[in-house]
């Protein structure tokens, strides 16, 4: 039987509560105070961006976990905190870091993102220090890409992957409209920045416009985080003619709608820690074309069409095989199967491991 373990969980601030690392952290959190024998506080920012909120967490934050320290065994620290909060988590029992993807250098566009990604390798160097810790990822592919860099020891790293209390009524998924008319919706979810390689679906869906007699519109969702990339991506779509609805941050239940609003789910991302949207797109019964990087193979275990990096013209071909009744129905299943891998209770046992005693 596990202890009693009071834990301090230091979370991405609230502003990024619909991306990868804050809703990464959310679900194993809800297990571990509602299944097992723990007890998760959260800290983090809940204002808004800008400079109040840095010098929070860089001279204000810090001493809070300090204090904290007489209350709570263990600590875990999101990726982005480690500069500013490992050596202030030496006084916790236990230590663990949210590591949810490694930045790939060569994968970022523009000079803010160029800068998040030296940031965080610089936390990740700090990682080299002699403290005891345990490191926990997403993905096999992310634990590989922390060892070939020479980050931790195997022996502290844990895989838990994305955990999913997302989910589709058997009624909800009734009311879906199967179009056999004229428009194809194809959607795309999450952060709008230069690695998600935007400019790829739109070329694709130019492509397809000119060869079909149906009219393919681009809907995207999620959080623009650079905004040079999000304009060269309008700026395109309008001069390749592709209709594209842009949906800004939806709530969940906006968002579960327009997983049942659209009909095929694309990711053209160049890297993914993990890549959390694929699998919502696969428990929405969506057929899901993706970008064949090592996270996206790794999750979605030959459930999904595949093409490689930036190749729009082999993402078209890909969605023109979508449109073959059985090819997609038969993905839709593989995918149902797959998805139904991240269900909260098929971690419990690696969650114990981690977080308590025995």
């Amino acid at each position: 039987m596990a202890s009693k373990s009071k834990i301090l969980w230091v979370n991405a601030p609230l502003f990024n509560k619909n991306q990868g690392v804050f809703k990464y952290s959310e679900v194993i959190i809800n297990l571990i105070n509602s299944r097992l024998d723990g007890n998760v506080q959260e800290l983090f920012w809940t204002g808004k961006k800008g400079v109040y909120r840095h010098l929070w967490e860089f001279l204000i934050l810090p001493f809070i976990v300090l204090l904290k320290s007489f209350s709570f065994n263990k600590i875990v620290l999101y990726q982005e905190s480690i500069i500013y909060l490992l050596l202030f988590s030496i006084f916790f029992k236990d230590r663990v870091v949210v590591i949810h993807h490694f930045p790939d250098m060569k994968t970022t566009g523009t000079l803010v993102s160029r800068i998040k990604v030296v940031y965080l390798k610089f936390n990740f160097m700090l990682l080299k220090l002699p403290l005891n810790y345990k490191v926990l990822v997403p993905t096999i592919s992310t634990k590989n890409d922390l060892l070939k860099n020479s980050i931790v020891h195997e022996r502290d790293v844990f895989v838990i992957p994305n955990l999913f209390d997302f989910s589709i009524t058997p009624a909800e998924q009734s009311d879906r409209v199967d179009d056999e008319h004229a428009f194809v919706k194809i959607l795309n979810v999450g952060s709008d920045e230069p690695r998600k390689s935007l400019k790829t679906i739109v070329k694709a869906l130019s492509e397809l416009n000119n060869q079909c007699d149906k009219n393919f519109i681009f809907v995207r969702a999620g959080k623009i985080v650079d905004k040079k990339s999000h304009e060269s991506t309008l700026l395109l779509a309008r001069e390749k003619n592709v209709k594209l609805k842009y949906f800004d941050e939806p709530s969940d239940s906006e968002l579960k709608k327009l997983y049942l609003d659209c009909d095929i789910y694309v990711s053209a991302s160049e890297h993914e820690g993990f890549g959390r949207t694929v699998i919502e797109a696969q428990l929405a019964s969506l057929p899901v074309v993706a970008t064949a990087i090592p996270a996206h193979e790794e999750v979605l275990q030959g459930s999904a069409s595949l093409f490689s990096v930036g190749n729009h013209k082999q993402l078209t071909q890909c969605v023109l095989k979508m449109l073959d009744t059985d090819f997609k129905r038969n993905l839709i299943k593989k995918g149902k199967v797959n998805s139904s891998r991240y269900l909260p209770i098929n971690s419990e046992n690696v969650i114990k491991k981690v977080f308590f005693d025995g």
